[in-house]
């Protein structure tokens, strides 16, 4: 019996090796267009239609955030914003999202928060998207940031739909882990899912939308 189950841990072990590959080298952007370039893949249409929280950024360093959002910041597909990053998205937010029981913040690019957002009351998050909010209530951590009166905390609305590509019609294995360039460092898709890429015309460049565990881009519903 015992042989038997050591073989069993064995044979699982070598399923999750091949099922889980890591794609080591970082895929730049050149890489990227031509991929697009060789197989012309489908552009779907996604839309924010409900609001979402957001720390209205006013420093200039990592540091200088509030610790939960430096703890949670860009946690989900392992973005690294640096400090010049920062500083030239002041008056940006950080958006304040959840993906499942995670806390999903990231940065949204000054160019993109002024041609696509508007900014509307926080409380009409609560009331129009009352999923998010109770997520982001719920969590121990985040709450205690929510009820912080000293921060400058906001609604926004993204008002444009977004096209975005999925990384596996590039040719990018959904088992294998990848990492691409962005414009604010690296982004992370993990083994055993497909992503989205947005092409972002402020930077010239394309960054990556992971999926929730419905298969959508995380915050997005598709336009119907």
């Amino acid at each position: 019996m015992k042989k038997l189950v050591m073989l069993l841990l064995f044979t699982l072990m070598l399923v999750s090796a091949v099922n889980a590959e890591v794609l080591k080298e970082i895929q730049t952007q050149a890489q990227i267009v031509s991929l697009v370039k060789k197989h012309s893949p489908e552009t779907l249409q996604f839309v924010k239609d409900r609001p979402i929280v957001g720390y209205v950024l006013t420093v200039s360093s990592f540091g200088r955030l509030p610790g939960v959002i430096q703890k949670y910041l860009g946690g989900i597909d392992n973005t690294k914003y640096s400090d010049e990053y920062i500083k030239a998205n002041r008056a940006s937010i950080v958006a304040l999202q959840m993906n499942g029981d995670k806390p999903d913040f990231y940065i949204i690019d000054l160019n993109v928060f002024d041609q696509k957002y508007r900014s509307v009351p926080i409380a009409e998050v609560a009331s129009k998207n009352a999923k998010l909010w109770k997520a982001l209530s719920s969590h121990p951590e985040v709450s205690t940031l929510l009820s912080d009166k000293k921060l400058h905390l906001t609604g926004a609305l993204k008002v444009e739909p977004t096209g975005m590509i999925r990384m596996s019609a590039l040719g990018y294995a959904v088992k294998t882990e990848v990492t691409i360039q962005s414009p604010w460092g690296g982004q992370t898709k993990p083994a055993g899912q497909d992503a989205f890429l947005v092409f972002d015309d402020t930077q010239n460049q394309y960054y990556m939308v992971n999926i929730d565990d419905k298969g959508l881009p995380i915050g997005y519903l598709p336009v119907r």
